[in-house]
């Protein structure tokens, strides 16, 4: 479930996802929302409950075991939603090349694959000087992960 929840965080199109899963009892109905544009980006309740319960992608599947939700079916509905996005991702890639050519769009993936691998160096670079500096220095640039 986290690598499921980490795809969808950083690779995910759509911007909210909603399913409905059973408990493993199959006696409660437990509605689960993803949300990319929050901190904690999961929550769920049960079917008729106002209130949800937040959590992030760490957290959401001991959340959702200690109220008996059936995870294999949560995980089969997200890996369907994931993949049903790339399906999507490559009609795009598909209708592009016969728009503008494929030498077009392969040269623009691979210009931000470039791109994407020298930002994610520099990155690393950056951070691992900071280690490395005997002085304790204000940092310039500082990379922070939201829970």
């Amino acid at each position: 479930m986290q690598k499921l929840s980490e795809f969808l965080e950083f690779s995910s199109i759509d911007n909210k996802l909603y399913w409905r899963i059973p408990s493993h009892s199959a006696k409660e109905l437990y509605e689960v929302q993803w949300r990319k544009d929050h901190p904690k980006p999961w929550r769920f309740r049960k079917v008729g409950d106002i209130f949800w319960k937040i959590n992030t992608g760490d957290t959401i599947q001991t959340a959702l075991e200690a109220e008996g939700v059936d995870i294999l079916a949560l995980e089969t509905k997200v890996r369907y939603s994931a993949l049903q996005q790339v399906a999507f991702a490559d009609k795009i890639v598909e209708d592009a090349k016969k728009h503008f050519g494929k030498d077009n769009v392969d040269q623009a993936i691979d210009e931000n694959r470039t791109f994407l691998q020298q930002l994610e160096e520099a990155v690393v670079r950056i951070t691992s000087q900071g280690k490395q500096t005997a002085k304790p220095k204000a940092p310039k640039l500082q990379l922070v992960k939201n829970n």
